[in-house]
């Protein structure tokens, strides 16, 4: 347990998911929103983005890609795509 008053540092700062976003919009060719969510998830050691946009789908092209930021690297998530016409 960490003492009273004394609080854990985070593992990426807001500076670091817009870092994130950048090379994931650079390597993948997401739009912006797409590469905030894709990089929170990194960042949050995430392993899958479940959605039912089909441009996502392009993480799984390139999953065995890592972020790599000032903190460490993180592995980019994969996509599971859930279809309304199922």
């Amino acid at each position: 347990m960490e003492p009273a008053g004394r609080q854990k540092k985070a593992d990426a700062t807001p500076a670091t998911g817009v870092v994130a976003a950048v090379q994931l919009r650079a390597v993948f060719g997401l739009k912006a929103p797409e590469g905030m969510i894709t990089g929170s998830a990194a960042l949050s050691r995430a392993e899958l983005v479940i959605g039912n946009d089909g441009t996502f789908g392009r993480l799984n092209a390139r999953s065995r890609l890592a972020l790599i930021t000032r903190r460490g690297r993180y592995a980019v998530p994969g996509f599971l795509r859930l279809d309304d016409d199922a």
